[in-house]
């Protein structure tokens, strides 16, 4: 908890069990305040004697609703809750760690936040998800949101530009994060509360806060976490395959056979302890993860460690360092539409091709061959931000930060000599090392003056930067002289490529904020931004904010059935910038006759160029009940994104093939947000919590400035529908004598990739020392392709179409052959299905185990937690799962083609201190 003393600029942090020491207190009457997240702020008058010491007890009750909490995230000064007049959704991680099983920062966010949808990528491979904060702002553009890690921007993308296929999936980032050492995350969800981050904000901000030191001696805390992973196989492909027998008359196996157990292993130590100038945590940890199938083509080893360290220099300045290291081995297997995976080798196998070398009649070399085939990834990163806090005088303050966020990540991909699998008979190796550099400097200078005795006034003016680099290089060889060679030198056809880039985003801001009665508060803020991918004619861009919050529950009018009342509305902007070269006109460089450099052109280039900007008007309420065991939180989001960027088709005549990108779009996005918690039951042997998620929105692209309908991986782009529409053709017709069918000639808008709503329920029930913790996630209203299906029938295989052969042999029906048509003439576009869900996320029973028990062997608090993931799944989908998909960051792309299902994951986990 924090403790303060208000208006003396003297507080310190509890340790784990509660103690805190303050010194320098002046003698006389003070106030003690303390906060914690999750609790209701509690104060307490102490007298305190001249050069005497004083000793409180300070109670604490959880409260469903705190608008005094402290947010840092979307405004320009740390603020408490009650003065914005946008939402900020926080995350308790450090207590969320200790209860839940949660291993990543994606699983730490999901369904912790309404508004916020975390889409899952593969059940295999370590991949990580893909995040969304109120749908998609963009038609051309990555939806990631940006994310800070103690105030310093850091690289969480979907890694897709190594130049390695790996089939359908890529690696994210965010797997670099642990969620052991994270105290908090605050999430801004649109432009109105983004509008300070200017050309990097509109598809939000995450900040992740990592855990402090404690004020007094060492305490140390240890985890020992040892668990296994399962692929379900409720709906897995090949069910029917051990019906058929191949050319030869081998049986064909059923694929359930390649399902094993995963094994998991963590473990974490951490120390936090200090003085009352200088405070430290310290911490490390190492986990394996090994997959369900074929685990030694795919598993993570991972080692991190951190240092936190915050210094009280002088009495008005306090330095800050964070540092975290990471160092990953990963190996993964190509999957999702991978021709060298192992998955994908049954997925869509011909099981009346069976040979014993290819039990499942894999169609492109076989299970066994394809897991020599070697995707490994090893990344060394490091982050750390420096922070100086200066306080000038009693009203006037600065805040300098500065952090590196930095990681070389080598990937190599390996075919050995006389591969068995598909082509590469003599092997080939690709080694990709890319090393990103991403440097952020912010300074806030911030003025705080009461104006008579009913005002006060928050004036704030900064600037930040931030400057990122990225090179790589790509070299490729194929054909190996011997078995045994495994460097890309020793090949006998070799090429080799180099990319590098630097962006540059760069702006200041100013902002004010003005309360009314400390009840009203009114905050105008703006910004203007420079970005080096805007073109040449292109100069800045201005982002405006504006919002209002009143603390209507204060008034005297105000019934106490309501304790709480907070009604706000917000208005923003902020944009996204085009990627870097977009801009510019360019050429590709090429080899003509005999060798001679020459150039062909490439993109078109336009220098008038400029960010998309998205405009949002955010209107709600936080609302507390019955003394605020009941919070409820409303808000409502209508918002536009103009200067939308769409490639219109550029004259050939120019010698530029490509379509021009420009300016001249609209996407319309508008939703609402209710996030409902509750403190059931509160007494000193039992407490009963509960949780509501719920998001709804709407997606549509209102113009595309005269451009057609078009194409984008999956997604067609058309005035008046979602952004990532689905589109289709139907049967209109079956001709009895050829046996085939006819299609309508214009496609049919199916329905949209991102769910129209979705949420989460979760609830926690502590008894004595058991204490038991479950989470249901739920979205609908969406589609997916299911291209399984569609391929599977397409090469005459699948469970439908084997039902309907005539022997084991897969002699062809004409019901079959029917099938296979209907398939061919609809297109895959056709086979898109409902896919909505319900999952039984998360469910863990805790036990703390007696203090008599640990005292003896020199332990403190400690406890004991059976946990389990992705439990259950109960969908109307058609396919293997619809939760998974081609998760890579690209857009538009999200169909279902051979990738793994999420396995269902166990684990067992001792927690103790001292």
């Amino acid at each position: 908890a924090q403790v303060s003393i208000p208006g003396t600029g003297l507080g310190t942090l509890t340790d784990a069990r509660g103690q805190f020491l303050i010194l320098n207190v002046p003698a006389g009457e003070v106030t003690l305040q303390v906060d914690l997240i999750g609790y209701a702020r509690s104060s307490q008058g102490l007298t305190v004697s001249s050069g005497g010491t004083a000793t409180t007890q300070i109670n604490l009750s959880h409260t469903a609703i705190s608008l005094e909490e402290i947010v840092v995230t979307g405004s320009a000064v740390s603020v408490e809750k009650r003065t914005l007049g946008n939402s900020v959704s926080t995350v308790d991680a450090s207590t969320l760690t200790d209860k839940m099983p949660i291993t990543s920062v994606d699983e730490l966010i999901m369904g912790r936040s309404a508004g916020v949808n975390l889409g899952l990528s593969s059940g295999g491979g370590n991949f990580g998800g893909q995040i969304r904060i109120r749908g998609t702002t963009s038609a051309s553009l990555r939806g990631d949101p940006i994310m800070y890690v103690d105030g310093v921007r850091v690289d969480a993308r979907q890694d897709k530009d190594s130049g390695i296929g790996i089939g359908g999936q890529t690696i994210s980032r965010i797997l670099d994060l642990q969620p052991e050492d994270i105290e908090r995350v605050e999430i801004v969800k649109g432009a109105a509360a983004a509008s300070l981050y200017g050309t990097q904000g509109s598809n939000g901000v995450i900040q992740i806060f990592t855990k402090r030191g404690r004020t007094g001696k060492a305490q140390w805390t240890g985890e020992v976490e040892q668990g296994f992973e399962r692929t379900p196989t409720d709906t897995f492909p090949g069910a029917l395959f051990d019906r058929f027998v191949g050319p030869d008359g081998f049986r064909a196996h059923n694929p359930t056979e390649t399902v094993e157990n995963g094994y998991r292993q963590r473990y974490n130590l951490s120390v936090s302890g200090g003085s009352d100038n200088t405070r430290y945590y310290v911490s490390s940890g190492y986990k394996t993860q090994e997959g369900s199938i074929a685990p030694n083509t795919n598993w993570m080893k991972q080692f991190t460690a951190r240092a936190n360290i915050t210094s009280l220099v002088t009495e008005k300045v306090t330095l800050t360092v964070t540092s975290g290291i990471t160092f990953n081995r990963l190996r993964v297997p190509d999957n999702d539409n991978a021709l060298h995976g192992t998955y994908s080798q049954f997925a869509s196998a011909v099981p009346y091709t069976a040979t014993e070398d290819r039990p499942f009649g894999e169609r492109f070399g076989s299970f066994e061959a394809n897991q020599t085939v070697e995707n490994h990834q090893r990344v060394l990163r490091n982050t750390t931000g420096i922070t100086i806090d200066h306080k000038i005088n009693e009203n006037l303050s600065q805040r300098l930060t500065a952090g590196l966020d930095w990681f070389t990540n080598e990937f190599t991909k390996y075919f050995p000599f006389a591969y068995q699998g598909s082509g590469n008979k003599l092997g080939n190796k690709s080694n990709s090392t890319q090393t990103i550099r991403d440097i952020t400097v912010d300074y806030r200078l911030q003025f705080d003056k009461t104006l008579g005795g009913q005002a006060t006034s928050t004036f704030a003016v900064g600037a930040q930067g931030d400057f990122r680099a990225r090179n790589l290089v790509f070299a490729y060889g194929q054909n190996f002289p011997a078995p045994g060679v495994r460097s890309v030198s020793a090949t006998a056809i070799t090429r080799a490529d180099e990319t590098n880039v630097e962006e540059i985003n760069a702006g200041v801001f100013v902002q004010e904020t003005v309360g009314l009665w400390d009840k009203l508060f009114v905050t105008g803020g703006l910004r203007v931004d420079g970005n080096s991918a805007f073109g040449n004619n292109f100069t800045t861009q201005t982002y405006p904010k504006v919002s209002v919050a009143y603390n209507i529950s204060e008034e005297d009018f105000w019934p106490e059935t309501i304790s709480t009342m907070k009604v706000r509305v917000a208005y923003g902007e902020s944009g996204l910038a085009p990627s870097q070269f977009a801009a510019d006109r360019t050429y590709t460089p090429t080899a003509a006759q005999d060798g001679v450099p020459a150039v062909t052109p490439g993109n078109v280039g336009n220098p008038a160029l400029g960010p998309e900007r998205s405009r949002e008007v955010e209107v709600g309420f936080d609302a507390g009940f019955l003394n605020d065991r009941i919070g409820l939180e409303v808000t409502s989001y209508f918002q536009k994104t103009l200067d939308a960027m769409i490639r219109r088709p550029f004259p050939p005549s120019q010698g530029f093939l490509q379509a021009q990108l420009t300016n001249i779009g609209e996407i319309a996005n508008r939703g609402v947000e209710v996030s409902l918690n509750g403190i059931m039951v509160q007494n000193e042997s039992m407490e009963w919590t509960a949780n509501a998620q719920f998001s709804a929105a709407h997606n549509e692209v209102t113009s595309l400035g005269g451009v057609p309908p078009f194409t984008v991986s999956d997604a067609r782009i058309a005035e008046g529908y979602p952004v990532i529409g689905l589109w289709g053709y139907e049967i209109t017709g079956w001709d009895p004598v050829t046996r085939q069918h006819s299609v309508s000639d214009t496609l049919l808008y199916i329905g949209q990739q991102e769910p129209k709503w979705f949420g989460s329920l979760s609830s926690g029930f502590r008894y004595d020392r058991f204490t038991v913790n479950a989470m249901i996630e739920f979205s609908g209203g969406n589609y997916r392709v299911n291209f399984d299906r569609y391929w599977s029938i397409r090469v005459r295989t699948g469970d439908e179409y084997l039902s309907l052969l005539n022997d084991e042999r897969g002699t062809a029906t004409p019901a079959a052959d029917s099938l296979r048509n209907w398939a061919v003439s609809l297109g895959s576009g056709a086979f898109a299905d409902p896919a909505g869900f319900t999952s039984l996320r998360e469910v863990s029973l805790s036990y703390d185990l007696p203090e008599a028990w640990t005292a003896p062997v020199g332990l403190g608090s400690s406890s004991i937690r059976f946990a389990g993931r992705n439990l259950f799944l109960w969908s109307e989908y058609s396919g293997i799962t619809p939760e998974t998909g081609r998760r890579d960051g690209t857009f538009g792309d999200n169909s279902s083609f051979d990738t793994q299902p999420i396995p269902r994951v166990f684990t067992l986990t001792f927690r103790t201190s001292w």
